[in-house]
């Protein structure tokens, strides 16, 4: 019985010192993402492509700002560019708020770094890479069918829902202020990239070599995210004139 209880007590101890510094990491990298403008920068420039409709657009805003974003602040942080389309176009904001709920919950369910995910991967000895990869694709295609087609299959009996009148003032940030990008899809995607470079070694090299060794360390998930962290404190932060008390006390907040 006393080694049951001590199993339990490790295996408890061991998950929640492996979630505790991916979620902890996540947070921080949000929350750079949500100061710097860099959510804000994707939304905007997937705008700007005139052939994608509304709905699809907010579907790939979802996806990509949902790697490194919690769904519950992904929802706050990108919900003011769903209002800014929605009066734009007069579309009723339901069209718009549905896909980019659908993708924040598919990619915080399927695609490592999440918790969940990586919780799940990590316990049934899966390779992360691949997670991610079919995690993608998973997601994608879960997002395209619980937002934009289902919202056809609704078509007129989807009521109109107007931007609320206490938002519909409400202002994007001066474009001129947001971090480009180029550094912004290099901060979010970071994190998954190492990991699938750990992937891509583990098929192609010999695993008694250095570099090997190297690779798994950076590859590793907390690996990735810290390296992610202190990338986005740079590009997110430093380059954008953020003081290291500025960035000192969002990570606080985070």
């Amino acid at each position: 019985p006393l080694d049951m209880v001590n199993a339990i007590e490790s295996g408890i101890g061991g998950t929640l010192g492996f979630l505790a510094a991916v979620i902890g990491l996540g947070t921080i990298l949000g929350k750079m993402m949500e100061v710097s403008g860099a959510a804000e920068r994707i939304g905007l420039t997937l705008q700007r492509c005139r052939w994608l409709s509304a709905d699809v657009i907010m579907v790939l805003v979802g996806l990509i700002c949902g790697i490194t974003l919690f769904v519950e602040v992904g929802v706050v942080l990108l919900i003011p560019l769903a209002f800014s389309i929605a009066k734009k176009t007069n579309t009723s904001l339901l069209k718009l708020a549905i896909p980019l709920c659908t993708a924040l919950m598919a990619v915080h369910c399927v695609v490592p770094p999440h918790p969940a995910a990586l919780y799940v991967a990590n316990k049934l000895g899966a390779d992360i890479g691949s997670v991610i990869v079919y995690g993608l694709l998973v997601g994608l295609m879960a997002s395209l069918i619980g937002g934009p087609l289902f919202l056809k299959f609704l078509g007129q009996r989807l009521p109109f829902k107007p931007v609320p009148t206490e938002f519909a003032d409400l202002k994007v940030r001066d474009e001129k202020t947001l971090p480009s990008l180029g550094a912004t899809l290099f901060t979010i995607l970071l994190p998954i990239a190492l990991m699938l470079v750990k992937t891509i070694a583990e098929l192609n090299m010999a695993r008694e070599s250095g570099f090997y060794t190297l690779l798994e360390f950076i590859g590793n998930p907390i690996t990735a995210m810290f390296i992610a962290v202190f990338v986005a404190y740079y590009v997110l932060g430093i380059r954008q004139h953020m003081s290291m008390g500025t960035m000192l006390t969002h990570t606080e907040n985070g």
